[in-house]
């Protein structure tokens, strides 16, 4: 069977207790669908740069913009990126390294 891939930047989740909401934006545009499936949730939350399989093609709904990543991103990241991606990579190189 045929299985559809998209790469999100990220995806919107809408726990709704029975039923949840996804929209998410793949290359500026913009895809929604919705599961009926019990979660016992009420909460909403964002996946960022997740690859998800479908087994048909989702319906395109327009252009969207990707600057809440960015802008989540730059938060993360502060005023020095380099300097942040390079602690991150000091702390976690040692963990990585002693599991091998």
């Amino acid at each position: 069977m045929t299985k559809w891939r998209y790469d999100f930047s990220f995806v919107v989740v809408s726990y709704r207790v029975v039923r949840t909401s996804y929209w998410g934006c793949e290359f500026n545009r913009r895809y929604e669908w919705k599961r009926w499936e019990f979660s016992g949730r009420f909460e909403d939350l964002t996946l960022y740069f997740v690859s998800m399989y479908f087994e048909n093609r989702l319906s395109d709904k327009g252009a969207c913009s990707s600057s809440g990543v960015v802008r989540h991103l730059a938060n993360v990241l502060g005023e020095d990126p380099a300097k942040t991606l390079r602690e991150y990579a000091t702390k976690r190189g040692p963990e990585r390294n002693a599991s091998q």
